[in-house]
């Protein structure tokens, strides 16, 4: 029997490559998959057209990664040459294939090709990873019309058969707010793996007294919120140190003003505005606690990827990527106030207490990069075999 094929739609990535979360992903796919079932690069050019691309891409892309952000202009330059090849995908009668899209993108013509694709020949050889649906559910996080150039991906999602999801929050909000059949209630969940900078044991040092945010700094992040409560601490005399590590993505530059006033009159106060993944890595590592805000996200990757590194978090319980993980290592706030961030900070600077949260880390079992791979190949051939049968 011929072996399946499966097409990678890279089309984003090469198109504008980025370290982003969502494109690490497709970092994380390519470097856990293996080799006896090869990935096809794919490339959706700006007539609709589907090109093959040659498997280097896929190593240029895994090179990307392991380099600092110093040394990958060149490398980003050869990536993006690969969008005017052509060499383009011809379908046939032959349905013993798949495409996979592991990105988010709001290209219309790459929609376009998808839509005309499901009206000739069905969504079944589709299969679409679904982050998150925060530009609909609270597009007052984004730029103003938002919408109007997040809708067409919308309508194109709810058309698909094969979806999977990294999150259970997602995958309910999808199906509770878009949804237009019952069959997504079967459909994997891909959770993203904890493990981007590593894993690390190590023990609690009551001498240590930093605490790390993770993340750009952002209104949704409430990076002032905790300023404010570290501001308080300080002036009651408690020398803890607050270190952000994160670029600003601030509306105005009162954010910028302010990180920089603080710079200056704090000694315990530092920022780290553009991290390289060994030095967030340190940073962690380094850090008695880190702390994540946020009000919302679509997954939130850098609470789990603290506890991977050993290093407490506190976080809001509303977090996709914690909501199913025990609350080991963690401090779990219902609502994040001031009074209920300071109250955590609180609780980290007791020995006795930070020091049952570094012990409870030992036994917490955490999502890997390679459990998504091994989730992602379990699903498009399971759902293959299931097509068939049908059939």
């Amino acid at each position: 029997m011929k072996e399946k094929k499966i097409y990678l739609d890279i089309s984003q990535f090469i198109s504008h490559p980025y370290k982003t979360g969502i494109q690490r992903v497709l970092y994380e796919l390519l470097i856990n998959w293996d080799i006896t079932t090869p990935l096809i690069p794919l490339f959706i050019d700006d007539k609709m057209q589907a090109h093959i691309l040659p498997p280097k891409v896929l190593d240029l892309i895994k090179l990307y990664f392991r380099l600092d952000d110093q040394k990958i202009q060149t490398i980003t330059s050869k990536i993006k040459s690969f969008t005017k090849i052509k060499h383009p995908l011809e379908f046939t009668n032959d349905y013993n294939f798949a495409i996979l899209n592991p990105e988010l993108f709001y290209n219309q013509n790459r929609i376009n090709f998808y839509k005309n694709f499901i009206q000739t020949r069905g969504p079944d050889q589709l299969y679409f990873i679904i982050y998150d649906l925060l530009p609909f559910i609270h597009p007052e996080y984004f730029p103003r019309n938002i919408l109007t150039g997040c809708t067409p991906y919308l309508t194109l999602i709810i058309n698909l058969t094969n979806c999977a999801f990294i999150s259970e929050k997602t995958k309910r909000d999808f199906i509770n707010r878009a949804a237009r059949t019952d069959n997504l209630l079967t459909c994997p969940i891909l959770p993203l793996g904890s493990d981007t900078l590593g894993i690390h044991k190590k023990s609690f040092d009551p001498s240590n007294s930093t605490f790390t945010v993770v993340g750009d700094i952002r209104p949704r992040k409430n990076t002032e919120k905790i300023m404010s409560v570290f501001e308080e601490i300080w002036d009651k005399g408690t020398k803890v140190k607050l270190q952000l590590c994160g670029p600003i993505n601030w509306p105005d530059q009162s954010m910028k003003n302010r990180i920089d006033n603080l710079k200056t009159k704090q000694s315990l106060f530092s920022w780290i505005d553009s991290p390289s993944d060994q030095i967030l890595r340190n940073a962690i590592i380094n850090s008695r606690c880190t702390i994540y805000a946020s009000e919302n996200e679509g997954f939130g990757l850098p609470p789990l990827e603290s506890l991977s590194l050993g290093t407490p978090v506190i976080v809001g319980n509303h977090i996709p990527s914690i909501e199913l993980i025990p609350e080991q290592g963690m401090i779990k706030i219902e609502e994040i106030t001031s009074e209920t961030l300071s109250l955590a900070i609180k609780k980290m600077t007791d020995n006795t207490f930070a020091s049952e949260k570094y012990y409870q880390l030992d036994n917490l079992v955490l999502p890997k990069w390679r459990d998504l791979s091994k989730k992602t190949k379990t699903w498009l051939f399971n759902d293959a075999i299931s097509n068939k049968n049908q059939a």
